[in-house]
């Protein structure tokens, strides 16, 4: 059996699911009616035990209320316990048995009754008299003459039949008078056998039986137990008490009566169970034979189709026939598959290895001969004039947190597709390609028929792309336009053009098409010459100086003006991160450290996203101010910061006055020197010496900047007495001497 065929895979893939589910509901229906049964068996059972326990007490308790009614109603009882002089004592014995017998005849359960008297210690049965020692139930009567507790239908032998255990009777004994019994008292037997006869004759038991324990012991069984072979079991399904005997009935079903009809019913339900189970097999067998024509005739005609070479074809005997399929016809649409992407991807990269070398100034026959297999490349191989554009989307980190890469993807997409299409309304050539995420290098041609100005035209292009754009798109781009070439070769100055036009993007912010003559007014200054600056903000922060904000206006001002790139203030950015790190270590406040990284690492995550001046301005502002706030109120938590602060006022007013000196100070404010050190040293981060030098210093850069005052004379403006101090000082803190500092710094 070919146990691969999809057949037999369809076949036994159905089988167990059917006779899983089968079974399982045959199984759950056998059991359901069996469970079923059993309840109502057990329900059945209960009512009927207790239906009979209602029956046997009713019938006991009619013979008791005639013993206790005769006791303590009856003349004839009472004269014979109480031996009343006067009375026909042979007369009165006859009418007490005559009672007796009536008792009996009126019930037949009792089997025999007898009354005691305890004084001449006479019993009288009901068939005649004999002495209390002579009787063969004397033992008992003596016992329980003596016994404190009352004897109730407890189960004993007969006493008449003393010899045949089998006969069991259940005695009551009801003492005269029924307070104390000092006269004698009443005993009356019931047969066993009688209470299981009136149980039969009342209930019609056939197929199941009751069981009466007293005491522990089995007093009555309907059912002859004896008689039932050693393996049958009866089956005991409900037990009830009664609260008159305390006797225990327990009712249940024969062995071989119900129980063998139920099991028999069950086998019946099982063997229909099978015959639909079989007829179910058959059913899923016919079902799937005509399922699998369809795929019999597809092999048929694969086969008729196949190569003529034979060793080419897969096995088809020895494999699914869906993998003989998938290999026929899978084969050739994965190698399409395969030849299509291969294709598509080495497209992508010729292209941008054609863009890469003509940026990079390296056209030679193998650039050209890639441009002639290129749709309209050879357009661009005959052109005379040529200009290279790069647009750049802007705010490029929101951009890729708000798109997945398949959507960017798509955007992108849709941007390159919009440029080409408003560049049909346009005579020149186009060839666009993103390098980069961010960047789409777009190259733009005219032939030496066209007679239109290439930048002209090119700028209405871009401004109608950019339109474009600010309808349809939630996002923006920047443009920067190179410069205008005749040569191909030539290509790369445009290019170069265009990218440092975009340097200067996150300051032209105003502008969304950048050209070289934008930023022909640069001022040729560098990053690193606004450091004083940074210098002036960081010591501004470290001491708690609020024209530090003038510092910062006065910064991005002069940038402004100087036309930096944005490398070059992320830069100078950078360097005013490391300043104010470099000064706020001074400072010795508990939470100083936690509220500099954190301010600090903001700061950094500002400069990494520079892309627009008034953002960063305002951005970076926010967040100095913040810091310089939780700096400030740092300060004014710690001790002593008012009286520091006035130390710090009093050193601003008389700097210029050589005697001052950390022990003129002690003296006026009346504290230690080397206290208002430490402190100082805590408050601002420096020591009093080192800030006194340095504020005298920077007053004297100011005097040699905006003066003409003799250097000598200066130094006497700021507290030296003595010029060659002032000097060497000067030149130790700024690194230059005065008249150095003047020459490179001084007014025009």
């Amino acid at each position: 059996m070919k146990w691969n065929n999809w057949f037999y895979r369809m076949l036994f893939s159905y089988l167990p699911i059917f006779l899983f589910v089968a079974s399982g509901l045959i199984l759950s229906c056998f059991l359901f009616i069996v469970n079923l049964s059993q309840e109502e068996a057990r329900r059945a059972n209960a009512l009927f035990a207790q239906t009979v326990m209602e029956s046997v007490d009713q019938s006991l308790r009619t013979i008791d209320s005639v013993v206790m009614q005769g006791i303590q109603t009856d003349e004839v009882f009472a004269t014979f316990f109480a031996e009343r002089e006067g009375v026909n004592t042979y007369f009165l014995n006859y009418e007490v048995g005559e009672k007796l017998r009536g008792w009996m005849d009126s019930n037949l359960l009792i089997s025999s009754v007898y009354v005691v008297r305890w004084s001449d210690r006479l019993l009288l049965a009901q068939d005649g008299l004999a002495g209390l020692d002579e009787f063969t139930d004397g033992a008992f009567m003596k016992d329980v003459q003596h016994s404190a507790h009352p004897v109730n239908w407890i189960g004993r032998p007969d006493p008449f039949r003393p010899r045949d255990p089998s006969n069991k009777v259940v005695t009551l004994v009801r003492k005269v008078p029924l307070e104390h019994g000092s006269q004698g008292m009443v005993v009356v037997n019931v047969r066993t056998q009688a209470i299981a006869r009136s149980i039969e004759e009342k209930t019609a038991l056939t197929l199941g039986f009751i069981a009466i324990y007293g005491q522990g012991e089995l007093l009555l069984d309907t059912s002859d137990r004896t008689e039932q072979p050693a393996g049958d079991r009866h089956e005991t399904l409900a037990s009830v008490s009664s609260p008159y005997t305390g006797w225990t009935f327990e009712s249940g079903i024969k062995q071989g009566t119900m129980f063998r009809y139920a099991a028999t019913l069950s086998y019946i339900w099982i063997v229909v169970g099978s015959v639909v189970t079989v007829l179910g097999v058959v059913w899923v067998v016919y079902a799937t034979r005509r399922n699998y024509r369809p795929i019999e005739s597809i092999l048929a005609r694969i086969r008729m189709n196949a190569p003529s070479k034979k060793d080419e074809l897969p096995d088809a005997k020895h494999m699914d026939e869906f993998v003989f399929i998938e290999s026929m016809l899978g084969d050739m649409a994965e190698e399409l598959g395969k030849f299509r992407e291969q294709s598509a991807k080495d497209d992508m990269i010729r292209r941008r290895h054609v863009f890469q070398k003509i940026m990079n100034e390296d056209v030679t026959g193998e650039v050209e001969q890639l441009l002639s297999e290129w749709k309209d490349g050879d357009l661009l191989i005959q052109s005379k004039q040529f200009q290279c554009s790069i647009a750049e989307i802007d705010r490029f980190h929101q951009f890729n947190r708000r798109y997945s890469a398949s959507d960017q993807m798509l955007l992108r997409y849709a941007v390159t597709k919009a440029v080409q299409e408003i560049a049909e309304y346009y005579p020149f050539g186009i060839h666009c390609e993103w390098m980069s995420q961010s960047r789409l290098i777009v190259l733009l041609s005219l032939g030496e028929s066209e007679s239109c100005d290439m930048a002209d035209t090119a700028n209405g292009f871009w401004r109608e792309v950019l339109n474009w754009m600010e309808r349809y798109m939630k996002f923006s781009i920047t443009v920067g336009i190179g410069c205008e070439v005749f040569e191909l070769h030539d290509l790369h100055r445009s290019y170069r053009d265009a990218e440092e036009a975009l340097r200067y993007k996150w300051l032209l912010e105003d502008r969304n098409m950048i050209s070289r003559a934008h930023v022909a007014g640069k001022s040729g200054k560098e990053f690193f010459e606004y450091q004083h600056h940074v210098h002036a903000l960081a010591d501004a922060f470290r001491v708690g100086d609020p024209k530090w904000e003038a510092v910062f206006e006065r910064l991005f001002s002069e940038v402004k003006g100087a036309v930096l790139t944005s490398e070059d203030m992320v830069n100078l950015l950078n360097y005013l991160l490391f300043a104010l790190d470099r000064e706020l270590s001074h400072l010795d406040f508990g939470s100083i450290e936690s509220v500099k990284e954190n301010s600090l690492s903001r700061i950094r995550e500002e400069i990494y996203i520079v892309e627009s001046v008034t953002d960063t301005q305002e951005n970076l502002k926010r967040l100095l101010a913040k810091l310089f706030d939780d700096i400030r109120s740092m300060r004014e938590n710690h001790r002593n910061h008012e009286t520091l602060r006035e130390i710090k006022c009093y050193i601003e007013m008389n700097y210029y006055d050589s005697n001052l000196s950390l022990t003129s100070i002690s003296e006026k404010f009346g504290m230690s020197g080397n206290y208002i050190s430490r402190l100082f040293k805590e408050e601002f981060g420096e020591s009093f010496v080192s800030y006194l030098i340095r504020y005298r210093i920077e007053k004297a850069k100011q005097y040699l900047r905006t003066t003409a005052e003799p250097i000598q004379h200066i130094a006497t403006l700021v507290g030296y007495t003595h010029s060659v101090s002032f000097n060497r000082v000067f030149k130790k803190l700024v690194g230059k001497t005065p008249g150095e500092y003047r020459s490179m710094n001084g007014e025009s």
